[in-house]
This record gives C-alpha cells, sequence and structure tokens, in this order.
C-alpha cells in the first residue's frame, strides 16, 4: 500500500463495495457523478459529484462542485463545496467556496476562496433528495441556452469546467435548475419553470466561473 495514500481511504476497507465508486489514478472522467455511497477519486474528474462521502486522494484533481455529507480532501478541488463534514489535508489545493458545518484543516494545506460556516440541515446532496417533492425525474425537463453573449464569454474561459449555479446570495440552487454538461446552459423542470411564470416571479441566478460570475433571472 502507498505511503501517500489517503488515510481516510484506509479506514474504508469493510465498507460495502456495492457502494463505492473508485476512480483509478490513471482515468479521466468528464461528466456527472450521483449516488449515495462513497466516491474515492485518485484520477481526475470535470464535473460534479454529489454522495454520502467523497474522498479526493494525493495527487487527484477534482474540477467542479461537491455536495456530501463527508468530504476528505489530499489532492486538488475546484469547485463549490457543500459538506456536513469537512477535512482539508497537508498538501491538498482547494479553489473555491467551501460551505461547512464542521472543518479540519492540517498545516500545510492551501485554501484559495472563501469559507462559510453553515447548519447542517442546509446541507442536502441532491442524491439524497432525488425523493423530494421539488424534484420530479419524470416531469418535462427543458433546455434553456444562455444569451449568445454570455455563451461567447464563457467558451473563451478556461475553468468552465468547474462553472457552478447558485442562487445570488451564495446558497443552493433548487433541484430542478442544473447547468449542462458544456456548462453553457441549464436543464430545468419544466412544471417547476410554468409555476413560476404563473407566480409572475423571478429565481434570481448566479453562474460562479473560476474568479467571476454572471448575475440574471429565470425565466430568461
Amino acid at each position: 500500500m502507498s505511503t501517500n495514500q489517503n488515510p481516510y481511504r484506509q479506514s474504508e476497507q469493510n465498507i460495502d463495495e456495492d457502494n463505492v465508486l473508485l476512480l483509478g489514478k490513471n482515468f479521466n472522467i468528464v461528466g456527472d457523478l450521483i449516488g449515495q455511497g462513497t466516491v474515492i477519486v485518485s484520477g481526475k474528474i470535470e464535473g460534479n459529484i454529489n454522495s454520502n462521502r467523497t474522498v479526493s486522494e494525493v495527487g487527484s484533481s477534482i474540477v467542479g462542485n461537491i455536495e456530501c455529507k463527508q468530504l476528505d480532501i489530499s489532492g486538488s478541488v475546484k469547485g463549490l463545496i457543500q459538506a456536513s463534514n469537512v477535512i482539508i489535508r497537508k498538501g491538498a489545493l482547494v479553489e473555491g467556496e467551501v460551505h461547512y458545518a464542521t472543518l479540519a484543516m492540517e498545516q500545510g494545506c492551501e485554501v484559495l476562496g472563501k469559507l462559510k460556516k453553515i447548519s447542517e440541515k442546509q446541507v442536502v446532496s441532491k442524491a439524497e433528495s432525488a425523493s423530494l417533492s421539488d424534484f420530479n425525474p419524470t416531469a418535462e425537463t427543458i433546455l434553456l441556452n444562455f444569451p449568445d453573449e454570455l455563451k461567447v464569454q464563457l467558451q473563451d474561459l478556461s475553468v468552465r469546467a468547474g462553472a457552478t449555479l447558485t442562487l445570488i446570495d451564495g446558497s443552493q440552487a433548487p433541484l430542478w435548475v442544473n447547468l449542462t454538461k458544456d456548462k453553457l446552459g441549464m436543464l430545468v423542470n419544466g412544471e417547476e419553470l410554468q409555476s413560476l411564470r404563473n407566480r409572475n416571479e423571478t429565481l434570481q441566478l448566479r453562474l460562479n466561473v473560476g474568479g467571476t460570475h454572471f448575475d440574471f433571472s429565470l425565466p430568461l
């Protein structure tokens, strides 16, 4: 066993293998990972992760949002983090906002961004929330492309893969609104969108890309 392996990984020896996804160090993935088990990343991923537990091992790279109950970081993470319990270990690099209920940081880690303490009740993973009334997987899903001028700006940003969608106040966006894989549009629940129109209301959203952001309202 490698001496620089994440100690959290070692504690998972007896876990049910059906509930573990291991991304090896020689694998690169582009896309989102959603599940109720444990995600262990030794390689590279460009996409969002929603799970009960996420482990970023030494030498790994994650570019995207992470939502989970327990997060253990020894590699590089760039994006918005929302987790109940966060451990950032020596040598880890985190770029972006970290929303946490409890946080432990080892000497020698680096965090470039904001730390925001939240209550544990505010941390709800999409995988865990799939049965909630505000998320209907059978409802019509509508693709909304961003305006052309915004798409042009996004295409010029090398960090577009790590784009995150939140409300303007920084809190989590509703479960029925999600970015497309190319980050140039959104997938929204048609019934929820129509409900906004019927109430003559708008949803104030913020697209966070690297060190900048774009504010807009839904419906577009």
